[in-house]
């Protein structure tokens, strides 16, 4: 009898170092990523990019904890029930006064504008970040896609319509992702695997 319980816990010893060391592996990747959005942000360049890769590590992370998660009613409620704000994006648009009647102008995401008509102006999409399930359910990026008519003014005779595609593209902000990192931290803390708690700018520097 003796030997199976031995048996027992050793094989409860294995599964539970296997686990801390996937959770580990995602967790410095998830460091590794985060570090690269700091610099990322001092530049300015593709910014939306790097929030890709991070919330990817970020579901990563989830899906490795999400069986932990459920054994517990405060994991089941992080998961399902903690709000993380929304997500939102929405057309870029300014009016502009005419001697007429005012015009409206759409901004791409290369930065240029374009005079648009008023029905053509795209819809708003916001998503509620309800639990961390949400990152298995908010598309990845949010994004508005549509044909838009735009006024092409190069000819000299007033100009004509014509339609092109317009795409404006956002993705959960590094504070949301921050948000729910900290609380996948502060839940392994509190089921006891050792995980000391965050620097508060930097969720995913822990030691152990």
């Amino acid at each position: 009898m003796s030997e199976e319980i031995q048996q027992i816990d050793d094989e409860e010893g294995y599964v539970r170092k296997r686990r801390m060391k996937q959770i580990f592996d995602v967790r410095d990747n998830l460091q590794q990523k985060r570090r690269k959005i700091e610099f990322e942000q001092q530049n300015e360049q593709g910014h939306i990019e790097f929030l890709n890769g991070y919330r990817t590590l970020v579901k990563d992370y989830l899906m490795t904890i999400e069986p932990l998660l459920e054994q517990y009613e405060l994991g089941e409620e992080l998961l399902r029930e903690t709000d993380f704000g929304t997500v939102k994006v929405e057309p870029v648009i300014r009016t502009l006064d005419s001697r007429t009647k005012p015009s409206v102008e759409l901004q791409f995401q290369t930065g240029d504008w374009v005079k648009i008509k008023r029905e053509d102006i795209p819809q708003k999409k916001q998503h509620s970040l309800t639990g961390l399930i949400s990152l298995y359910r908010v598309p990845s990026p949010v994004e508005i896609h549509s044909e838009v008519e735009v006024l092409d003014t190069r000819n000299v005779h007033g100009g004509t319509w014509e339609t092109i595609e317009y795409t404006n593209k956002v993705q959960i902000t590094l504070s949301q992702l921050d948000m729910m990192v900290r609380g996948m931290n502060q839940f392994l803390a509190k089921i006891g695997l050792e995980l000391e708690p965050e620097p508060e700018e930097n969720p995913a520097e822990l030691s152990v």
